[in-house]
C-alpha cells in the first residue's frame, strides 16, 4: 500500500467533493460539500470551479448547485467496456434471473470496495433494486462478501485485521475473527447467504468468481426482500446460483479459482 506521504493533497481533496457527490446521488450546493467534505468554504469554492471548468463536474444554473458531470458517464462506460467479461456474463445473469425471478447482479472489486457493473431487476412487484455502479461493503452484504472468497486467505486476512467496519444493522459482524470464520464457511460452501447485514429486511445470496484474464474478483449475486426468503426459496436461489457459475466458468474455459 501508498505511503500517504506521498499523495496529492489537492488531489485528494477534490476526490473527497467527487465522492461526496457521487454518494448523496443529488445536487449539492458548495456550503453542503464542505459540510460533507469537511473542507472549507473557500477551499470546496475552488475546487468545484476547477472541476467544472474541465467537465468533471456540471453546474445548475436555477441554483448554483452541483453534480457530477458527463465525463464521468463517459468514464464508466469505458471503464466497464474494459472489463470485457461484464458483456459475455450479462445473458448468464439473465438466465439466472429468469429462473429466480429476482433481482441478479454481477459486482467487482474494486480498491477495497465493490461495485455492481451490471444488473437485471426482478420480474415481481415488490423487489430490492440497487443502482448500477453502486457500491457495496465487503464484509457486510452477500454480494461484497462473496468477492472475497475468491481471494487468498492472506490478502483477507489483512484486510479484515487492518480495516475499521462500519456498522449497519445488528446483524453486521465487525470482528476479524468472526469475519474471518465466515469467509472460511463460505468457500467451503461455494456460496455466502446474508440476512439483513447490510439492510434490514433484505436476503442476498451470492457466489464468487474470478477473471484471470484481467485479473478481477468478481461476484454474481441475488437479492430479495427478507418476506418472500423463505428456506425453499433460499435453496432454490442457492441451487440455481451455483449452477450458472459453474456455466459461467465452462464459457470461459476456466475453473473456479482456488487459493
Amino acid at each position: 500500500m501508498a505511503r500517504e506521504e506521498y499523495f496529492n493533497r489537492s488531489l485528494l481533496r477534490a476526490l473527497l467533493i467527487v465522492e461526496a457527490l457521487g454518494k448523496e446521488k443529488t445536487p449539492l450546493g458548495i456550503g453542503e460539500i464542505s459540510r460533507l467534505t469537511g473542507l472549507s468554504k473557500s477551499t470546496t469554492h475552488r475546487l468545484v470551479l476547477t472541476l467544472e471548468s474541465r467537465g468533471w463536474l456540471k453546474r445548475l444554473p436555477d441554483n448554483d448547485k452541483y453534480c457530477l458531470g458527463m465525463k464521468f458517464v463517459t468514464l464508466s462506460w469505458i471503464a466497464r467496456e474494459e472489463f470485457a467479461s461484464c458483456r459475455e456474463v450479462h445473458p448468464f445473469l439473465c438466465k439466472l434471473a429468469d429462473i429466480t425471478k429476482e433481482t441478479v447482479l454481477l459486482n467487482v472489486w474494486n480498491n477495497n470496495e465493490v461495485i455492481c457493473v451490471d444488473k437485471i431487476e426482478a420480474s415481481q412487484q415488490i423487489s430490492v433494486t440497487p443502482k448500477l455502479n453502486q457500491s457495496f461493503p465487503i464484509h457486510a452484504g452477500a454480494s461484497g462478501f462473496a468477492v472475497l472468497t475468491t481471494m487468498p486467505f492472506q490478502m483477507v486476512a489483512q484486510i479484515f485485521n487492518t480495516r475499521k467496519f462500519e456498522t449497519y444493522t445488528a446483524r453486521t459482524l465487525i470482528d476479524p475473527q468472526k469475519l474471518l470464520r465466515k469467509y472460511a464457511e463460505a468457500k467451503e460452501k461455494g456460496y455466502v447467504i446474508s440476512f439483513g447485514e447490510k439492510d434490514d429486511g433484505v436476503t442476498g445470496i451470492a457466489t464468487g468468481l474470478y477473471f484471470p484474464h484481467e485479473q478481477n474478483y468478481a461476484s454474481i449475486s441475488v437479492v430479495l426482500p427478507d418476506s418472500r426468503a423463505t428456506e425453499d426459496v433460499n435453496k432454490k436461489i442457492i441451487s440455481a446460483i451455483l449452477d450458472i457459475k459453474e456455466e459461467i466458468n465452462l464459457h470461459f474455459n476456466f475453473a473456479t479459482k482456488s487459493i
